[in-house]
């Protein structure tokens, strides 16, 4: 009987040890995202074949990005298909802070976060800023 006991109890104990850590907190940006919005220059801009891609961030600190395009020359027809797609490595530097590294290639980003489902993302060069919205699928 009292190995029985003991038994149930180190069994309890093992349990409660395996609860989850609290201070673990997932990165915001892990998960699959789909552009909903782009801003060029003030304007704001129709739906096109680059809405279709997805960016997919992972927890081991890898990501996939999908690029889609219109390949249909009729430009009153939209026939968007799969253009590339590129992986990559990418660092939370802390806040909104990230740096994502292609084919050996770093750039810091900034990703600012209007909810745990929406990010805008920045853009600018040589005089010209678009912003892109995403949201998680």
């Amino acid at each position: 009987m009292k190995k029985t006991v003991l038994l149930i109890t180190l069994i309890i104990l093992m349990l409660a040890s395996c609860s989850s850590d609290d201070s673990l907190v997932q990165d915001k940006l892990i998960g699959k995202w789909k552009k909903t919005k782009v801003v060029e220059d003030g304007v704001e801009q129709e739906p096109n074949c680059s809405y279709e891609g997805v960016l997919e961030y992972k927890s081991d600190g890898t990501f996939l990005s999908e690029t889609y395009s219109d390949t249909n020359p009729d430009v009153t027809i939209t026939d968007c298909s799969l253009f590339s797609t590129t992986s990559g490595a990418w660092v939370n530097n802390g806040n909104t802070s990230y740096t994502s590294t292609v084919d050996g290639v770093s750039s810091d980003v900034e990703f600012v976060f209007k909810d745990n489902n929406t990010f805008t993302y920045t853009f600018e060069s040589n005089g010209f800023v678009a912003i892109l919205t995403y949201e998680r699928q």
